[in-house]
This record gives structure tokens, C-alpha cells and sequence, in this order.
């Protein structure tokens, strides 16, 4: 979602350079505390890493890392393919989906620890497997391994930055970049194509999204997609990126069903007897499944006004969100309005 072509612009084997460098008045007293410390547990499931300013906990069932900024509260949690969300511990620690990256990643955070992120192939996406965490002023470097495998076989290894600054598995010609933002402002900044920062904030998402919502759900009735559109009007805007995951991966299975066929092939247009032989309706475990991701107490579409055509533009219109979402983390003014959404859905 934040782009990968950012270049080398200068940085060397360790992926450090001037990005993220310490500020002149580093706001953490324990900055030259001890050491790191890192443990393997749950039969090899789960990980941790702890210094004096952070605590960094690895989760092998979801590929992910959380990391707490001890002092202040926050989170930033990397999950999924690879996902990047930030959150806020006095706040129950609730994560709000910010954006997807597809390659590499280092974060730096405010005591400067870099935080090198390998991602590896699985199918069609990217996951989470191999973190190494690098400590400047200790020399010290920490590598968390096998994120990926399932295996409950998680390994933690260290050593000197020099031992482990060509083992991290990131190409940094690639990699995303991300500081930590605390002291100055909330949330991470990423490093733009320009080699400028974008600000990713905590707030804001809700609003954002229910403006893309309203967007999709006019754009899917003017298109003549009346279910589609009761559900998108329906939406949680804090599950969006949830409910874009899941019709993604479920949507074909579903349209097959429909269609009575595993082409996915039939009419579009509305069916003035419904269903036409040979078809059938949506699956009630689906749009139950659908209701999940939609606020409680706003009218649904009835079940059996669900016509194939619906779930194409269902997709359709989690391909669009996800395309505001990307061209929003790349403009540096306001949201404005979605001129890429007036080609869409068109019949």
C-alpha cells in the first residue's frame, strides 16, 4: 500500500543511513539502559524481546510482531500480508489497520533500535518470517526466525551488528521505511518515493472510511447493484480492511455456487425471475458471514434479493477501497474526493 521502488537514496549494508537518525534531544532517560533481553515460549510459538523503552512480542500462528512503546502506550503491529496497524494500550489495545507493504520493511524506533523486516512468498502474498533487530549503541543484533513456517519452531539468535548485518534477508533497495513518530507527533511517518515522510496517525480512519464507504455504496446503486450497495452501506467503518480480506479470498467459491457452475459464468443483469434455472442463491452461512463485518441495527438487504451480480461488485468495490486507500497514503493534502471510483461499476 505505501509502495516499495524507494531506491537505495544512500543507505548502506546496515539499512540505517539518515533515516530515523536520533534526534539531538532523545526523549527516552533509559536510552543508554541495559541491554535487550528475548525469550522463546509456548512450545516455540511465541516469542518476545524487551529492552528498558519496548517490548516486541512474535506470534508464529499470525506471522506477526506487536510492539508497545512502554512509555507511551502505543502499538504498531505488523500481521497478515504484512499488514501495518497502529494502536494504543490505554485505549485496550485495539489496532487500526493502516496500509499493507509487499517487500521488506525497517522500522526505527525513538531509542533507535531498527527493527529489519524479511518477508517471504506464500501463494499469491507476502508474510511476515524473519525480523532482526539491530541496538546501535549496545552493538547488539537479535533475529527472530521462522515466522512463517507453522511449525512451532520459532529460534532466536545473537550476536554483534557485524555478524548479522548481511543475514537479515532485506533487500533495502526495496524495503519500506518507517520511524516512530513519538515525541513529536503520533503513530510512524514512511518514507515516500521523494524520499519525504508521510504521517500515519491513530485517528482519523473512521472518518476517512466512512467517507469511501458512502462513495462505493452510491457509485454500486447508480451501477444498478442494490445488494451490494445495502451492504457496503451497512459497513463497520473500523472493519473495512477485515471485510475486504475476507470477500477477497471467499468471493470466487461463492459466485461459483451462484452461477451453478465452476466457470463463474452468467448473466449480469438483473433477473427478472429469480433464480433462472440452473442457479442458486446465496449461501445463508455467506451473508451471515457478510453481516459480521456490518454495524448492528442498520438495514440489510434481504437474502434473497442477492443476485450474482452483487458479488462481482462486492469485490469490485473492495478492490476500490483498497485503491482510495493507497492513492490516500501517497497525497499530502486532504482526501478529497475519489475521481478513480467514476470509472467503475459501470455496466
Amino acid at each position: 500500500m505505501y509502495g516499495n521502488n524507494i531506491g537505495n537514496q544512500g543507505y548502506n549494508a546496515y539499512g540505517f543511513g539518515n533515516f530515523g537518525a536520533q534526534r539531538s534531544h532523545n526523549l527516552f532517560e533509559c536510552y543508554y539502559g541495559d541491554s535487550s533481553t528475548s525469550s522463546v515460549t509456548d512450545d516455540k510459538s511465541k516469542a518476545t524481546w524487551e529492552n528498558d523503552n519496548y517490548e516486541i512480542e512474535f506470534t508464529e500462528s499470525q506471522s506477526s510482531m506487536k510492539i508497545t512503546n512502554k512509555h507511551t502506550g502505543e502499538i504498531y503491529r505488523v500481521y497478515s500480508d504484512p499488514y501495518i496497524g497502529l494502536g494504543d494500550k490505554d485505549e485496550g489495545g485495539a489496532i487500526h489497520h493502516k496500509g499493507e507493504f509487499k517487500n521488506d520493511s525497517v522500522l526505527i524506533l525513538d531509542d533507535g533500535t531498527r527493527i529489519h523486516m524479511d518477508t517471504k512468498p506464500k501463494g499469491s502474498q507476502t508474510f511476515l518470517d524473519t525480523v532482526t533487530i539491530f541496538e546501535p549503541n549496545k552493538n547488539k543484533a537479535t533475529q527472530i526466525t521462522n515466522l512463517l513456517s507453522n511449525e512451532n519452531d520459532l529460534e532466536i539468535k545473537d550476536g554483534t551488528i557485524g555478524e548479522f548485518h548481511d543475514k537479515t534477508g532485506v533487500d533495502y533497495d526495496t524495503a519500506v521505511r518507517f520511524k516512530e513518530a513519538w515525541g513529536e507527533e503520533e503513530g510512524l511517518y514512511v518514507m515516500k518515493h521523494d524520499g519525504s515522510f508521510h504521517q500515519i496517525k491513530m485517528d482519523g480512519t473512521a472518518a476517512d472510511n466512512k467517507a469511501i464507504i458512502a462513495e462505493i455504496e452510491q457509485k454500486l446503486k447508480d451501477a444498478g447493484y442494490p445488494g451490494a450497495a445495502g451492504i457496503w452501506g451497512s459497513m463497520d467503518p473500523a472493519q473495512c480492511p477485515q471485510f475486504c480480506d475476507w470477500i477477497n479470498n471467499n468471493w470466487w467459491d461463492q459466485i461459483c455456487h451462484m452461477f451453478g457452475n465452476q466457470a463463474g459464468v452468467g448473466s449480469f443483469q438483473p433477473m427478472p425471475s429469480w433464480p433462472m434455472p440452473g442457479q442458486n442463491m446465496m449461501e445463508q452461512m455467506f451473508m451471515q458471514m457478510m453481516m459480521q463485518y456490518c454495524m448492528q441495527n442498520m438495514p440489510m438487504p434481504r437474502h434473497q434479493d442477492f443476485q450474482p451480480g452483487d458479488l462481482w461488485a462486492l469485490a469490485g468495490g473492495a478492490h476500490m477501497y483498497m485503491g482510495v486507500q493507497d492513492k490516500m497514503q501517497n497525497m499530502s493534502g486532504g482526501m478529497g474526493q475519489f475521481p478513480m471510483m467514476n470509472q467503475c461499476f459501470n455496466k
